[in-house]
């Protein structure tokens, strides 16, 4: 036998979202799961709520609250990226002529206009950044960079007993295998 739920009435989804209003506020306010199960049973009695309200219950109202800010937040995102969108179509059109007619003061404003667009839109390619020191040096220069692999090859020749220089990674001098053991 297949139950069916029952068909939600306007009062039904209207007590629903008074609940879940409710409950949410609660929550805000750092209330636990069990805490809000408690409160709103007391504001709106059990005999008024799902049957066996509990913390679990209370826990499925904030999250279907917050499912339901989170997709409003997208739709009025996606609304106004649609709407500043337009603006800047209007915009454009308004300098259109001067545009054409060689402008260079509206050209560069159309310039800026399609700048914004483009970036709204996400075809810009993410701009590549070189690591660089505060003054804007490379951070290792190549004086620096031959310093640190001859600082490297004295710590390796003095690991192997060796002096600087007399020893190379291709040869039998070169460790195999680290010279700390795991096990230790």
């Amino acid at each position: 036998m297949v139950t069916r739920a029952k068909p939600k009435t306007q009062a039904s989804m209207i007590e629903t979202a008074t609940r879940r209003a409710f409950v949410m506020k609660l929550r805000l306010s750092g209330a636990s799961y069990r805490e809000i199960a408690d409160a709103t049973i007391r504001q709106f009695g059990a005999d008024n709520l799902p049957s066996n309200y509990d913390h679990r219950q209370a826990f499925q109202d904030v999250w279907r609250e917050l499912q339901k800010i989170n997709e409003e937040r997208k739709e009025s995102r996606e609304e106004l990226v649609r709407l500043e969108l337009e603006r800047l179509d209007r915009m454009l059109l308004a300098i259109w002529n001067q545009i054409t007619s060689g402008n260079l003061g509206a050209i560069d404003r159309g310039l800026k206009i399609s700048e914004r667009r483009s970036t709204m839109q996400g075809l810009n390619q993410p701009t590549q950044i070189a690591p660089v020191k505060p003054d804007g040096t490379p951070m290792l220069d190549v004086p620096e960079l031959i310093d640190l692999i001859r600082r490297a090859d004295e710590l390796v020749a003095k690991g192997l007993g060796k002096m600087p220089g007399e020893w190379s990674a291709s040869s039998a001098d070169a460790p195999t295998e680290s010279p700390v053991s795991v096990h230790e």
